[in-house]
């Protein structure tokens, strides 16, 4: 769990800082974004995504864990008692805006809702999930035409996501490693 957590924070900083100093992400003629790392594929508004892989917190640690994300008392009893039944697993997601455009938007997975102002620097959400489950991600504001594109930051290093616009969301179909 240590070595990954130390892939994830070191990927993610070296792709930060290439991104900071324009290495890291490629524009077509035009100066828009290369098409984001993820496989975009549309079903009607449901767009879908590889499997991603995400930090797991080890049960003994979640307590504290859902202390730190802001969960209400009722929410971290609640988690606490899946986690306990095996119901659960408790992973950490970073999610940040690769895209440039900021926006809104909210972070699903089973019973829990996060709502997150997406910045350039990653912001931690902790979720409760299934060992192996799906997370879905909804724009609650689109800035313009251009949509809002997140990106998460997994055990293998950053993803960057398909834009979704106000019609839309992401499925993320997620493994807690």
């Amino acid at each position: 769990m240590a070595a990954a957590g130390v892939m994830l924070v070191t990927g993610g900083a070296a792709w930060f800082t290439a991104g900071q100093s324009g290495g890291g992400r490629q524009s077509d003629p035009t100066g828009n974004p290369a098409p984001s790392q993820a496989v975009q594929e549309t079903d009607g508004n449901r767009t879908g995504v590889p499997v991603v892989g995400l930090a797991l917190i080890a049960p003994e640690n979640a307590p504290q864990a859902l202390r730190k994300a802001g969960y209400s008392p009722a929410d971290q009893e609640r988690i606490l008692a899946g986690i306990k039944r095996r119901e659960y697993r408790l992973v950490h997601m970073p999610v940040f805006d690769a895209g440039g455009q900021g926006g809104v938007v909210s972070v699903r997975s089973g019973i829990m809702t996060k709502v997150v102002h997406l910045s350039p620097r990653p912001q931690d959400i902790i979720l409760p999930i299934l060992f192996s489950g799906e997370v879905r991600i909804t724009p609650l504001s689109a800035p313009g035409e251009g949509g809002v594109q997140p990106g998460a930051l997994t055990v293998m290093g950053p993803v960057i996501l398909p834009v979704i616009h106000d019609d839309q969301y992401l499925i993320l179909d997620v493994v807690a490693q």
